[in-house]
């Protein structure tokens, strides 16, 4: 009966905890969901903490990449233009006329022209421009006052919607605040909705307006740009496609039912600027500075300036403060107050740039973010549980501990999404989180103090045989002596896979691959460190090493050879086990050279590693391996160094894929006293006989010691490569500039 009492405790306790996750889960759904209950402070630190994560990534550089120009309207472009703003149409009809020639892809003008020219010779001028171009994108902007007062109408609540004004005029001809609507179809919007907190943050695709006596729908600016340079029909607007807005093969991820998130790729030195009078700065058309000095600048007529242009997405809009398109976006340099701002045109070019390259964000998803707020809340419930089972007269102490564990698990779950955010692109609610943690933590506490009070004794019964758990001991250097940067050195670097590792894999269950992987790592990295190495990291299955730094190692190149050949034999012997069933193969590549090592990376996150030309070739050497059946090859320096101390062949002289530079390399056979080592080298006289005449490019007679080689190596891969690679020569000879060298087409 006992026994049965202790088991239906258990699944007592099993049903609480899960009705308690589940229900931290739906009121933190209820709080800070948009859709429910919504709390604002609560989602205003949630945006806090999306524009953290932007300013922790730091800028991307798109400029080089990047195919958007953009065409600045500012203060020195309104100097030198010679009229008063507005300027006369004329000028809007010569900017396009110019960059049509220049063969400028797309010309999106982001100016509302509300009202007639002076001159209607002018607005004629700018009208056949764009119906000739025939590439121009019009803005314009949406009342969404007007937009509210129909919505109400046409729900019945007109009270609300007219007030005193009992009627509101549609109109099929509606301009948008653009006189020249009517001129190219693809007319667009350039409202962006603005987050709570007034900053920017989303764009919508498009608007949906009852202004017209047909309601239509119209593409937002951005949105009209890409259909343009994509060949998509005027007005043409996106389709919904499950959580995705989808535009011809581009599927954009939604954040909500009319807007999704922009990847802003930094301030507004991101693309491409000029000003808007170099366009237009041609022979009849004398700028202010032309005007002043009495020269002709006409930097249009400059042909090398022109083929900017060409191909290029050109977005014309205001960078002028006056103008007061200015926007505060999600990123911040973070170096002054005031410094997360964009002008409205930047911010159309980030989601331009987003969409051409799909270059999103994305959210989990209601699903998916309600099910990691479930796992959380199980993990949290379960790790306090655990702290509370631990025996201590003071049980305040365990409280500190839980609170401790509590602020750890919210730090880490920061940390977490950051990376996620930086690495995957993916956008996770902190605040969401954050509350399913402190409420799990109050939850759990509300029912241990509840159930303590009922069956104290009971319960120190049942958890009297469980170990008590330590709180993970944190493995920090001392910040002060951690600093950014690196310095040159010469040091040897080796890289090491296992061949066939997939195959391998595909033998042993999850559980038996990574126990064997363990306990494989755990032997070569011990190997590393008795010969003086520094690991660098794991990659999977394989492992990168160097020598030479923090600790200054003459010998290093020697070091590593040795290592290399010491991880060879625990290869042989592990192949003697029975975790494998199957021969294990461990390639390695090794090179040394000039490379920077030092701690590397951003100030808050950064690694001891190295990174070089150097590094690189190490890193294809290793692969250079599945072409000649080799298990370890060094690189040209390396094998100079090492030569009297180990017995080595050369293989070839390759250029490895990503480097122009040819080098020269060798297969480390073993140290000079292991007796197999010299053994191979006396059986191969005829290899090296076959590749020097190989390299005279005398090809019937190399091919004679190769296949002698071969014959006394049957496993002799290189031999064998060399004997096909003759004989497709003698029967397609190289030209006469051949110096061979064999290019590698794969890493």
């Amino acid at each position: 009966m006992e026994h049965f009492s202790l088991k239906n405790k258990k699944w007592t306790d099993l049903l609480a905890g899960l009705s308690i996750c589940l229900s931290v889960v739906i009121i933190t759904s209820l709080i800070t969901r948009d859709t429910f209950l919504g709390i604002l402070p609560l989602r205003e630190i949630e945006l806090r903490f999306i524009d953290q994560r932007f300013q922790r990534r730091g800028e991307i550089n798109v400029k080089d990449s990047s195919k958007i120009i953009i065409v600045e309207l500012n203060d020195e472009s309104y100097k030198q233009i010679p009229y008063k703003w507005p300027w006369p149409r004329k000028i809007f009809a010569k900017l396009v006329d110019n960059l049509t020639a220049a063969g400028a892809k797309v010309i999106a003008i982001d100016v509302q022209f509300m009202k007639e020219d002076e001159n209607p010779e002018n607005d004629w001028l700018f009208r056949d421009a764009v119906k000739r171009s025939g590439r121009v994108v019009l803005a314009g902007k949406i009342n969404f006052e007007a937009e509210n007062k129909i919505n109400n109408i046409v729900k019945g609540n007109l009270s609300a919607s007219l007030g005193k004004e009992r009627s509101v005029v549609l109109n099929e001809r509606e301009n948008f605040s653009n006189i020249f609507c009517d001129v190219d179809t693809l007319l667009s919007f350039v409202n962006i909705p603005e987050d709570i907190d007034q900053a920017y943050r989303l764009y919508t695709p498009f608007i949906f307006t009852r202004q017209t006596k047909t309601p239509k729908s119209y593409p937002t600016f951005g949105l009209a740009v890409v259909n343009k340079y994509l060949g998509i029909p005027a007005g043409r607007t996106t389709s919904v496609k499950g959580n995705c807005f989808e535009i011809k093969d581009i599927e954009i991820p939604a954040y909500s039912r009319t807007d999704f998130i922009v990847n802003l790729y930094g301030s507004g030195s991101t693309f491409l600027h000029h000003n808007f009078y170099e366009i237009v700065d041609d022979k009849e058309i004398k700028t202010k500075d032309e005007a002043d000095y009495g020269e002709e600048l006409n930097t249009w007529e400059d042909a090398d300036y022109r083929k900017l242009f060409k191909d290029k997405i050109v977005l014309i809009g205001s960078t002028s403060v006056e103008d007061k398109d200015l926007l505060s976006v999600a990123y911040s340099k973070g170096e002054r107050s005031g410094d997360n701002t964009l002008f409205g045109i930047e911010y159309h070019a980030n989601v331009i740039q987003n969409i051409l390259t799909s270059d999103f964000l994305y959210t989990p998803g209601i699903p998916a973010e309600l099910a990691i707020w479930l796992v959380l809340s199980v993990l949290v419930f379960t790790l306090s549980s655990l702290i509370k089972r631990i025996k201590i007269k003071r049980k305040f102490i365990l409280e500190l501990i839980n609170a401790v564990v509590v602020f750890l698990l919210v730090f880490a779950f920061i940390e977490i999404s950051s990376v996620v955010f930086v690495k995957l692109k993916y956008i996770i609610s902190i605040v969401g989180a954050a509350s399913v943690i402190i409420l799990t933590y109050f939850g759990n506490t509300a029912y241990h103090f509840l159930k303590e009070r009922k069956q104290n004794i009971l319960i120190k019964g049942m958890f009297s045989h469980y170990v008590s758990h330590n709180v993970v001991d944190q493995l920090l250097a001392d910040p002060d002596k951690l600093k950014l940067g690196g310095e040159k050195k010469n040091l040897t670097i080796l890289f090491a896979d296992i061949a066939g590792f997939t195959t391998f894999s595909e033998t042993k269950t999850p559980e038996e691959l990574v126990k064997f992987i363990n306990m494989f790592l755990s032997e070569m990295t011990e190997v590393i460190l008795e010969n003086e190495g520094t690991l660098d990291k794991y990659l999977g299955d394989a492992i990168m090493a160097f020598w030479g730094a923090p600790l200054v190692v003459e010998n290093h190149a020697v070091m590593a050879c040795r290592t290399a050949c010491r991880m060879q034999e625990k290869i042989d012997m592990l192949n003697k086990t029975a975790e494998v069933n199957f021969k294990l193969r461990f390639r390695m590549g090794i090179n040394t050279g000039d490379v920077v090592v030092g701690n590397i990376g951003g100030e808050k996150r950064f690694d001891y590693t190295v990174m070089g030309d150097a590094v690189n070739l190490a890193s294809r050497l290793e692969g250079v391996n599945k072409e000649f059946g080799t298990n370890i090859i060094i690189g040209e320096e390396t094998g100079n160094i090492i030569k009297d101390s180990f017995i080595i062949r050369e293989l070839d002289v390759v250029k490895v894929k990503g480097k122009k530079k040819p080098t020269r390399v060798y297969e480390l056979i073993g140290h000079k006293e292991n007796e197999n080592a010299v053994n191979k080298l006396t059986q191969l006289d005829d290899y090296f006989n076959g590749l020097k005449l190989y390299r005279e490019k005398r090809f019937e007679d190399a091919l004679k010691y190769f296949e002698k080689s071969a014959g006394i190596i049957p496993e002799d891969t290189p031999s064998r490569i060399y004997i096909d690679r003759i004989s497709y020569f003698i029967s397609n000879p190289p030209d006469e500039k051949w110096d061979g060298v064999f290019e590698m087409k794969t890493k």
